[in-house]
């Protein structure tokens, strides 16, 4: 029993990305979020993203997060076009919520330190951009891969390319959901403490 575990560890670890490449993916991007809140959305912008996620996250909030974080993961896993799509989504949320920290009065210069923090201290950040980076960092490998032609030897991962996509997708997806049930509790406790105060 338990080296068949090991074994599934082992086959689990060859179908994955390379860490070191998801590791300074998920550095890159939870630096590029950080550094878009320097540039915020205009007024008219950002007031229309926040009505379509009012409207699109009134029900069901944990379930429309985990599927608009999965559909940006889907997006962030295509070879090529994978790492800039992502890189757009991550940079205009960072855009987004440098407008709303500007409507609270955070500091211009403030706002990259905390969006930083609280990404790295939340829990669900965390768990949502390694889940991002796990993806972008599968594409960067095929993508290589196809440049070099070496598709047919996708490493060691049974199956090839099309498996080790689906095993990080759904590692990827494991770790989206956890955090976007952990994100949904924390606006679901933010909203009542407020109604609570008034």
């Amino acid at each position: 029993m338990v080296e068949k575990a090991k074994g599934a560890l082992v086959e689990l670890r060859r179908c994955l990305p390379d860490l070191r490449l998801a590791a300074t993916a998920f550095a890159i991007l939870v630096m590029l979020f950080s550094a878009a809140t320097l540039t915020p959305m205009s007024g008219a912008e950002a007031e229309e993203a926040q009505g379509f996620l009012s409207s699109y996250l009134a029900q069901d909030l944990a379930v429309r997060i985990f599927l608009n974080n999965l559909l940006v993961a889907l997006l962030s896993e295509v070879p090529f076009l994978g790492p800039p799509i992502l890189g757009y989504i991550i940079y205009d949320s960072g855009r987004f919520v440098g407008w709303q920290l500007a409507g609270l009065g955070v500091k211009p210069h403030m706002a990259p330190l905390l969006v930083l923090a609280t990404t790295l201290l939340s829990g669900y950040g965390l768990l949502e951009f390694m889940g991002y980076a796990l993806t972008v960092a599968k594409s960067i490998q095929v993508s290589r891969r196809l440049v070099g032609g070496l598709l047919r030897k996708e490493g060691a991962c049974g199956g090839g390319v099309v498996r080790g996509g689906m095993v990080t997708l759904l590692v990827a997806a494991l770790l989206l959901a956890l955090g976007a049930w952990l994100e949904a509790r924390s606006i679901e406790a933010s909203i009542s403490t407020i109604s609570n105060s008034s």
